[in-house]
């Protein structure tokens, strides 16, 4: 399938799927960050253990090569920096917010309040990193546990089982919460949304071969701007194809669910220039830790990669400690 295409059909998949899981609610993700609501928390865990085995397969088949992310590092404190301060700076920004860069795009497009202020926000991250990056761009370090997608061919059937300890733990999480962790009424199951998110997961390994990621469009978007100032070359349209479709999706589909979008809390909206803020926090932490929620989440801990494992800690520790202190 031709690239465009194929960013296109996944970007309108996985809108469809954040849009139907509620994970855009902005309450959904605050009431997350207070342990009230673990709704968030269930869908994501249900993405990553329907991730994993579609890289496990696309890896052992050779159809796709899914390596886990590497380590950001700028060089300031160690292999992790750029992981670790992205991450709190996403934490940050989600925590005022209640957004990451992939449901800025939801609510958005179903209009809720101060999301196109929040969009807007994204935006001018990107392009504050598209300019800062030309010069201050990360050094890629690979880490001891990102070592099994370089093992030789003798080796490679170890990938797999190491894989198979991360789902059973998963899913054990997901039964666990399900059953003890408090959860507020929505009209579909959480585990239900983390599958549909799960397929297009699924889609993108199929069609273009790749795993999910939002933020890079928004640096996409950014280089684009100063490549009208100074001629560079522009990137390919493949990252901001996605995000339009996700957009795309989520306008058409919010309004026609069943739960309604206009069910979406205003208890905690906050003003625009917060939300402007809030934006530039989320993207410039998002590429400073070289992926999000969905990039290092829903993808990235599904490869093992010890990276996105400490982004998310980090991105979920800011997001705690904000909300803490806003409250």
């Amino acid at each position: 399938m031709h690239p465009n295409y194929a960013a296109g059909l996944t970007g309108a998949l996985f809108g469809a799927g954040l849009t139907i899981s509620e994970v855009a609610d902005p309450s959904v993700i605050l009431n997350q960050l207070q342990f009230t609501d673990f709704h968030m928390l269930l869908t994501f865990l249900s993405a990553s253990a329907c991730s994993t085995p579609i890289f496990a397969f696309a890896n052992y088949s050779e159809y796709a090569v899914i390596p886990p992310k590497p380590s950001n590092s700028y060089n300031w404190f160690g292999a992790f920096d750029g992981n670790i301060m992205g991450g709190l700076l996403l934490g940050l920004g989600m925590g005022l917010t209640g957004a990451c860069p992939g449901t800025v795009l939801v609510q958005a497009a179903t209009n809720i309040p101060g999301s196109r202020f929040l969009l807007t926000g994204g935006l001018v991250g990107g392009v504050i990193f598209a300019k800062w990056s030309q010069s201050y761009g990360p050094s890629r370090v690979e880490s001891r546990a990102d070592q099994p997608c370089k093992m030789t061919q003798s080796k490679k059937r170890a990938v797999p089982a190491t894989m198979l300890a991360y789902e059973v733990v998963v899913i054990g999480a997901i039964l666990a919460l399900s059953t003890l962790a408090p959860r507020k009424r929505h009209f579909f199951h959480p585990v239900l949304g983390g599958v549909l998110i799960g397929l297009a997961q699924a889609a993108s390994v199929l069609v273009a071969r790749k795993p999910l990621g939002v933020s890079t469009a928004y640096e996409d978007a950014g280089r684009i701007f100063w490549g009208l100032f100074d001629a560079r070359s522009f990137p390919g349209l493949q990252n901001l194809i996605f995000i339009s479709s996700v957009f795309g999706a989520a306008s058409v589909i919010g309004p026609r669910l069943p739960q309604g979008m206009d069910k979406y809390s205003t208890d905690n909206v906050i003003s625009p220039l917060a939300s402007l803020i809030g934006g530039i926090t989320l993207v410039l932490g998002a590429r400073l830790a070289g992926g999000c929620t969905t990039g290092h989440g829903i993808s990235g801990l599904s490869t093992l990669g010890a990276s996105s494992f400490v982004t998310i800690c980090t991105i979920f520790g800011g997001g705690l400690v904000t909300k803490y202190l806003l409250s």
